[in-house]
């Protein structure tokens, strides 16, 4: 009967240890998608500006490009860059993909202003940011995921 219970306790710590380990996996994947995410929707916005004469004086746009820059690798970003050890050469960046995502699909987005008829620019990249497909693509960014950090 001791011998059951040794083998109980032991059988329910592993689970427990298990789950624990597995929860934090999942929180840390969940922090590195974030971030990747927010640096994709930063990224969104400073293209729809970047060619304003005003932006690069502008203290919010200057802002916007120093937080989005901060969730790249060399700030606080999760996502490794994939190269060939011999050459250099980049083999894939989640960054630059995400980056190309946004590009490509924010002409598809229709929001305009009824008062202007211009873009809204936060919106149309929310739009993106929420949408179950910019998600999906963010998940495939996984393997990419720096487990070392």
């Amino acid at each position: 009967m001791l011998k059951i219970a040794y083998i109980s306790i032991l059988f329910l710590f592993i689970f427990v240890s298990c789950s624990n380990n597995n929860k934090k996996t999942n929180e840390y994947t969940i922090e590195a998608r974030n971030k990747l995410k927010i640096y994709g929707f930063s990224h969104c916005i400073y293209e729809q500006f970047k060619d304003d004469v005003n932006s690069t004086t502008n203290i919010v746009f200057s802002d916007l490009l120093i937080a989005g820059s901060s969730y790249h690798l060399m700030g606080t970003g999760m996502h490794t860059i994939k190269q060939n050890e011999e050459t250099l050469e980049v083999i894939h960046d989640p960054y630059k993909e995400t980056e190309r995502y946004f590009t490509k699909i924010y002409p598809s987005i229709k929001g305009k202003s009824k008062r202007t008829g211009k873009p809204v620019v936060f919106l149309n990249c929310f739009k993106i940011y929420n949408s179950k497909k910019f998600n999906d693509f963010i998940k495939k960014q996984d393997m990419y995921i720096q487990r070392d950090k």
